[in-house]
């Protein structure tokens, strides 16, 4: 027997989508929807799900997370029912279900986000504050703040902190979806090789170029989502290298003749380069969004979700502050140069925390949700 969740669409109404209940079921976002295929009604059978308080099929289908809110379906709809805002707002949900003990739920309410944000910078800086080191005023050197040891420690204990929780939800969610994508009777290795097949066809297509979303008319919005994508992934590979160059790892070159010719310092010019092209491009794309959601010109941006704006925020300041960094370098204000590294510390600290429960886990939830989707697609074909 179905469960139903009467309180569902009044929950989800109050992520954002506030129209939804004009929906007569005409189909015509469906018939516009770039991404509706294969029997698969995208947004119309989300839309279903949500008014009839079919809560764990929505939670269990991989189609709700294919979309990237382009809003060609909320244009068309002859209701102004904004169906595209109803699976945003059913994906906000669905992180807020899939999150341990329901703990996202803090960070899509506006008070307790903004609260949230606060403690979480209070608790940075009273570390920085405690830990801090003799600042070297003669020039800047980062682990004259905070020693290596620290920087690396803490570094390590939000990666740990980071995989645990996303294991987590990702095996919370893995029990909803399996059941809806999983389900027929394939041989054990047909299934296995459709897995196989699948996860690397999410790599490439969905992962590193996000295919789907350049089927949006907005090629604009395209670039600069992606943007924001490969400017982290740029920011991750700078900081890897930066942390090689003063790592003992290192110390390796002493046992190993192939590295006693490495250069240590051509690590730290690599990750300039590629710190600087990773945050020009990243400012880009947390820019327009910005931009985008002040000026509402599109349907997509005219309502806001607290979640939405520090998200964007955030990145911005994480980003911002790391180019102040090399700005007082160059002009020898070292003072004001430790003065934004603490305040990126701050604010790299807070996006960290709050990634697993915020926009952030959009990324990992659309990864795995995409994986089985197009398992689907695949076991369909035969």
């Amino acid at each position: 027997m179905v469960r139903t969740n009467p309180n569902l669409i009044r929950e989800i109404k109050k992520l954002g989508a506030f129209d939804i209940t004009a929906c007569y079921s005409c189909g015509e976002c469906t018939a516009i929807c770039p991404l509706s295929e294969n029997n698969f009604e995208l947004p119309r059978m989300m839309i279903r799900y949500s008014i009839l308080g079919l809560e764990d099929k929505l939670l269990s289908s991989p189609q709700l997370w294919l979309c990237y809110y382009c809003g060609e379906c909320s244009e068309s709809c002859p209701r102004d029912a904004d169906p595209g805002a109803l699976m945003m707002a059913a994906r906000r949900y669905s992180i807020i279900k899939y999150s341990l003990g329901g703990i996202a739920r803090i960070f899509y309410s506006k008070i307790m986000s903004i609260v949230s944000l606060i403690v979480l910078s209070i608790i940075a800086g009273l570390g920085i504050y405690l830990f801090k080191e003799s600042l070297d005023l003669t020039r800047f050197d980062p682990f004259s703040l905070l020693s290596y040891e620290f920087i690396h420690t803490a570094g390590l204990v939000l990666a740990v902190y980071i995989a645990v929780i996303a294991l987590l939800q990702g095996i919370k969610m893995y029990n909803y979806i399996k059941h809806s994508a999983l389900e027929g009777n394939l041989p054990a290795g047909t299934k296995v090789k459709n897995l196989i097949k699948s996860f690397f066809i999410v790599l490439f297509r969905e992962a590193l170029a996000e295919q789907r979303y350049s089927k949006c008319e907005r090629q604009s919005r395209y670039v600069a989502h992606l943007a924001i994508f490969w400017g982290f992934i740029l920011l991750f590979i700078a900081t890897t290298l930066d942390y090689l160059k003063n790592s003992n790892i290192l110390g390796l070159r002493e046992s190993y003749e192939i590295l006693k010719a490495i250069d240590i310092e051509i690590f730290g010019v690599l990750a300039r380069i590629i710190g600087i092209i990773g945050g020009l491009i990243g400012v880009y794309g947390s820019i327009y969004f910005i931009y985008k959601r002040l000026i509402k010109d599109d349907v997509y941006s005219e309502y806001s979700h607290a979640s939405d704006w520090v998200f964007l925020v955030l990145i911005f300041l994480v980003i911002l502050t790391g180019f102040l960094i090399d700005i007082f370098i160059y002009t020898n204000m070292f003072l004001l140069a430790y003065a934004m590294f603490a305040a990126h510390l701050i604010f790299a600290f807070d996006l960290i925390v709050t990634a697993p429960f915020t926009k952030f886990a959009h990324f990992g939830y659309r990864l795995i949700a995409v994986w089985f989707y197009e398992y689907q697609k695949l076991k369909i074909s035969k």
